[in-house]
């Protein structure tokens, strides 16, 4: 025969959350709308093939003449 008592635990269970394929995009989604690019505007009025960190950067690399520009990721296309 048994003679000692357990206490039972009135601690509650915690509540881990699953990180599924699912959660884990929809916690890295940006919406696409605020993600902004910074270019330069080249004097023949394209844009030139590369995109900038800082405003800073792309007016250190255009020349004279040539306008640095942000625009959204969404609207620049290759036509």
């Amino acid at each position: 025969m048994n003679t000692t008592t357990q206490a039972k635990s009135t601690k509650e269970p915690t509540l881990i959350p699953q990180i599924t394929p699912t959660s884990a995009a929809a916690a890295a989604w940006a919406d696409p709308r605020d993600e902004i690019e910074i270019g330069v505007l080249m004097a023949n009025g394209q844009l030139a093939p590369r995109t900038f960190t800082s405003v800073d950067e792309a007016e250190a690399w255009a020349w004279e003449g040539e306008q640095v520009v942000m625009y959204n990721r969404i609207c620049s296309c290759d036509i």
